[in-house]
């Protein structure tokens, strides 16, 4: 015949089983174990210690027992095996772990055959746990972006569990801008795929400061990631014509072009008083030189003279200043005869 005895106290219930043998054989010796945790976990991951004692129902210490560690289920079953460890002499035992996940922690006692000690069992009332989590890979970019233009901003979001982090499969990343670094709005917000994948591609309107966030939802609490700064620049335009063609040799060739602005609308605006550089490549090679400079007018326009040689190619490039792109023009054609 065999009793079970429980007993409460606080969040620790101590369950002690009292064996008893039959008529010929000697009564198992009744036994209780206890364990508390400090501190009680809030986050996977928190560094807890558990201790605890196990003793004959006198009080007395049991010495030199192993005794189970380990996360349970609401039916005594187990979830997670922490560690085994061994009494001291006075039936004290402890052990220091990482919180692994919900449940119940417990403490087992199991007698080894010859033992004549009673099982003993305790536990935990439910110790809820959320996962931090981490926005690794995160990048954003380019830093300076034409207007208009998009930028990329992609990360992956993990729950940082114990052994290892996992990908957080549809969590909600938003997307937040702002034109000071302090003032923040959000932009747009997506959920992380099967990978923990996100990725957005706003357009860039103008100068500002990213960041991304993960706000704390279900198991998890939040994170978020750096700032990143996105000059954004006006596009420009730059177009050349060199004719006449075909060209005598020795005779004069106009270069002429026009540099324009465009803006995050597609509109264009002239840029006038800017130095725009003239290169020339020869027919059969890759190696160009420059030719000279030229300034746009009111009408940002350019032209440029030069006396022809020999057939070669010939393109404008303007460098681009303060808040504006480079820009270049196509290679341009010019066959020159005898």
């Amino acid at each position: 015949m065999r009793r079970l005895a429980a007993v409460t106290t606080g969040a620790t219930l101590t369950l002690t089983m009292i064996g008893v043998s039959p008529a010929s054989a000697t009564a198992p010796v009744p036994t209780t174990i206890w364990l508390k945790l400090t501190p009680v976990p809030g986050l996977v991951g928190d560094e807890v210690r558990i201790e605890g004692a196990l003793t004959r129902v006198n009080g007395t210490g049991l010495g030199g027992k192993s005794v189970r560690l380990a996360i349970g289920n609401p039916d005594g079953s187990e979830r997670r095996y922490l560690a085994t460890v061994t009494t001291g002499s006075n039936g004290a035992y402890s052990r220091t772990v990482r919180a692994p996940l919900n449940g119940h922690w417990q403490a087992v006692f199991e007698p080894e055959d010859g033992d004549d000690h009673a099982y003993a069992f305790s536990r935990t009332a439910w110790v809820p746990l959320r996962y931090r989590t981490r926005i690794v890979g995160y990048s954003a970019g380019p830093r300076v972006a034409a207007l208009g233009s998009k930028i990329t901003v992609k990360g992956r979001v993990h729950k940082l569990g114990v052994p290892s982090a996992f990908p957080l499969v549809g969590g909600r990343v938003e997307l937040l801008w702002s034109g000071d670094g302090r003032t923040w709005r959000r932009h747009a917000h997506v959920a992380t795929n099967r990978y923990g994948d996100f990725r957005f591609q706003p357009v860039i309107n103008r100068d500002g400061y990213w960041t991304t966030r993960l706000p704390a939802a279900g198991d998890h609490i939040g994170t978020s990631t750096g700032v990143t700064f996105v000059d954004g620049r006006f596009r420009t335009r730059l177009s050349l014509n060199a004719a006449p063609e075909p060209l005598k040799r020795g005779r004069s060739l106009t270069i002429s072009g026009k540099l324009l602005q465009v803006d995050a609308a597609g509109r264009t605006r002239v840029m006038g008083g800017r130095l725009v550089r003239i290169f020339v490549r020869s027919a059969g090679s890759n190696a160009s030189r420059l030719l000279g400079t030229a300034k746009t007018n009111r009408y940002g326009v350019y032209t440029f003279k030069y006396r022809a040689t020999k057939s070669a190619s010939f393109r404008a490039t303007w460098i681009g200043v303060g808040n504006h792109l480079t820009s270049s023009s196509g290679w341009d054609f010019v066959s020159v005869r005898p």
